[in-house]
């Protein structure tokens, strides 16, 4: 018997995709700004896929702040695109 084990699926700010959580890139909104996710961090979150094509959209298309429902600095989106190395 073949067991079936439930993958979460969440979608990407970018591109509006659905794909397994372990393949996305989560970024969570702290009161010290926004950061990548580490095991035991809490608080409002998203998630964005590991192209630059969706790194980009995200920062051009100010994506961060229509998740979070709120105005970011940009000191934390320039902070935030630093921690986001891709190259494709």
């Amino acid at each position: 018997m073949d067991v079936k084990t439930h993958v979460p699926q969440r979608r990407c700010i970018a591109c509006r995709g659905s794909f397994p959580q372990s393949d996305l890139i989560r970024v969570v909104d702290t009161p010290e700004g926004l950061r990548l996710w580490e095991k035991g961090m809490s608080g409002r979150s998203c998630y964005i896929c590991r192209n630059s094509s969706c790194v980009g959209t995200a920062f051009e298309k100010n994506c961060f702040a229509r998740s979070f429902r709120k105005e970011i600095r940009k000191t934390d989106l320039a902070e935030l695109r630093k921690l986001i190395d891709i190259t494709d």
